[in-house]
């Protein structure tokens, strides 16, 4: 059972029963004790790490990342997608590969191209191979972000607990990111440019599917309306602990 007085709320209302433990320091995050030992573990023989971000739609993943990636020490590995661009993408970043619909999705997908990917809320999205590999090497001091969603982040995760030899240089860490309550998931839905109705509930319906598949995270962070920069600074903490514990230059 989670503990804690504000623990997991959100979960709580889709009724989880999860074993995850409050950070004594920090009110919004939360630890999954299996992942932290296997992290500890496995902590002197990694050689890279590597930090997957997932969690709700609207819960601020991308945010997140954003900001991860403007300190330079991080970098988004580009997921593809066949949703057009969003008002609020146009002037930021390259964060996606934007395929030309479903129909062009789905041709590079019958060839192979992607490592994994997923109809997510009318719309495809997914990894593909060659993003994929060129991430897994990059240099030691350019840590690799993961923007994937929830099914995608469980395949990762699983892929590296069972020894997989894609994965065998690295130490993985898995950040779910969670709204305070569905009422705050609803409000940065509908807040949200570019996002009709039927989109939005289609986002919505994908909750419990979502939640379903948190067990894979290591650490599993409540992103507070207006606190950003706390969150950002959360995931950095987490990151800079187990770079400590691998030996490895924090920049």
């Amino acid at each position: 059972m989670v503990t804690g007085e504000r623990a997991l709320l959100f979960a709580a209302e889709h009724g989880l029963n999860l074993e995850l433990q409050a950070d004594p320091d920090n009110p919004n995050l939360y630890t999954n004790p299996q992942i932290i030992e296997l992290l500890e573990a496995r902590s002197a023989q990694a050689e890279k790490l590597a930090l997957i971000v997932s969690g709700l739609s609207g819960a601020g993943k991308d945010s997140v990342i954003d900001e991860l990636v403007e300190m330079g020490r991080f970098d988004r590995v580009l997921t593809a997608t066949s949703r057009k661009k969003r008002l609020e993408e146009k002037n930021k970043p390259r964060s996606y590969v934007h395929l030309p619909g479903p129909t062009e999705f789905m041709v590079q997908a019958e060839a192979g191209s992607f490592w994994e990917y997923v109809p997510y809320a009318g719309h495809y999205s997914g990894l593909r191979w060659r993003e994929l590999e060129t991430a897994l090497n990059w240099d030691t001091n350019i840590v690799p972000v993961f923007r994937v969603d929830p099914v995608g982040g469980e395949k990762l995760m699983r892929m590296w607990m069972k020894g997989g030899k894609m994965l065998a240089e690295h130490q993985l860490v898995y950040v779910f990111v969670l709204p305070e309550s569905r009422d705050e998931l609803v409000n940065r839905l509908t807040a949200r440019n570019g996002l009709d109705a039927m989109d939005r509930e289609a986002r919505l319906g994908q909750i419990d599917k979502d939640l379903a598949r948190i067990d894979c995270a290591s650490h599993v962070l409540i992103n507070p309306d207006g606190d950003l920069d706390n969150t950002v600074a959360t995931v950095v903490g987490i990151v800079e602990s187990y770079q400590e514990w691998m030996g490895l230059k924090i920049n």
